[in-house]
């Protein structure tokens, strides 16, 4: 499971040359990051840690999960 695959900007905001990863907004979804989404949702990682995780903002992980079936859960109901 990648989920490292884009290189890192640096020298934007965050500690001095720490790399920088921004959202994904304008990449469409492949098929590995539809099935990293399924693997990650079953294991009970909430929106906002999927959304981490993936590089897409949390209503994008809502809308690509509910157009696959995969169920997901809000931060306050998601196992720690």
């Amino acid at each position: 499971m990648a989920l490292n695959h884009r290189k890192p900007i640096t020298g934007h905001a965050g500690r001095a040359g720490a790399p920088v990863f921004l959202p994904r907004a304008s990449t469409s979804w492949s098929a590995q990051d539809i099935q990293c989404l399924r693997q990650l949702a079953e294991q009970g990682l909430s929106v906002e840690m999927l959304a981490a995780r993936l590089r897409r903002t949390p209503s994008a992980i809502r809308n690509k999960a509910a157009m696959h079936g995969i169920s997901v859960r809000s931060e306050r109901h998601a196992q720690r």
